[in-house]
């Protein structure tokens, strides 16, 4: 693999490589927190689901959606910015 001479490459790159990295985390937390903790907050919503149910299926589908648009917002700022 080449490596980048440019310092402004390098800057982008490790900028690049945070917010991903800090996204993943995000991603991360929410898939293996919410799930276990949804057992705790289980009661009944009506027509014999419980609140677990709703909150991965409802819950998990919006934050997934503000992960890809930090994600956007904040690849878009990094590469204006270098």
């Amino acid at each position: 693999m080449r490596r980048m001479e440019n310092p402004h490459q390098q800057a982008h790159w490790k900028a690049m490589r945070l917010l991903t990295g800090l996204l993943l985390l995000v991603w991360l937390v929410v898939n293996l927190v919410v799930p276990w903790f949804a057992c705790e907050l289980d009661r009944d919503c009506g027509g014999g689901l419980r609140f677990s149910f709703w909150t991965l299926a409802q819950g998990l589908l919006l934050v997934y959606l503000l992960i890809i648009v930090a994600y956007v917002i904040g690849a878009a700022r990094i590469d204006a910015r270098y």
